[in-house]
């Protein structure tokens, strides 16, 4: 029933609307409201647009009109800008709704990544920092994960021993079983 519909949409952490034939936002739930940081007489129509952040918004919108207009499925990865600043990284997702072949909009989900995406960010950022403490020490790091048998070597390795990552093997197996440890 749309009771239930309407209960699970407002109960879930995900972002959802929906969209009719051409697009516009018909509907929307909490949590895309949260996520966008619009009302939810902001985000109807194409409201939820002004919410992009600036450098996305050219992009999402020319995709999201191509997808619209052609009654196909959306997705992409982007930024929202609140009034406060504050920015929200979302994956947003649409399904085709039809009935008999009649398009009758489109079904809208919108995660929150930021913290993903800037937990990605701290890794790239702590992985730059280590390569820079290796290049400039001149050491070279060696990692074996001895339940997979695994060995990890640094770029810094290779470098220093001449070695090329393409042509050595890089797996510690068993002497006569020539089974990974």
């Amino acid at each position: 029933s749309s009771a239930t519909l309407r209960a699970m949409s407002e109960a879930s952490p995900l972002g959802m609307f929906l969209a009719g034939g051409s697009g516009g936002c018909e509907q929307s739930n909490a949590a895309f409201e949260r996520i966008a940081g619009l009302s939810k007489a902001a985000i109807l129509g194409n409201g939820w647009q002004s919410a992009l952040h600036p450098d996305d918004r050219d992009r999402v919108v020319m995709a999201w009109n191509r997808a619209t207009g052609s009654g196909s499925s959306f997705a992409s990865v982007h930024r929202f800008v609140h009034r406060s600043g504050r920015v929200v990284w979302a994956s947003m997702k649409s399904a085709r709704m039809s009935d008999g072949g009649q398009l009758l909009g489109f079904a809208c989900s919108i995660d929150d990544v930021s913290e993903k995406r800037e937990a990605e960010e701290a890794l790239h950022k702590s992985e730059e920092r280590l390569h820079l403490a290796l290049d400039s020490s001149g050491l070279a790091l060696f990692d074996w994960h001895i339940p997979s048998g695994e060995v990890f070597l640094s770029r810094e390795w290779y470098a220093l021993t001449g070695y090329d990552p393409q042509t050595l093997t890089t797996t510690v197996t068993r002497q006569l079983t020539g089974q990974p440890i």
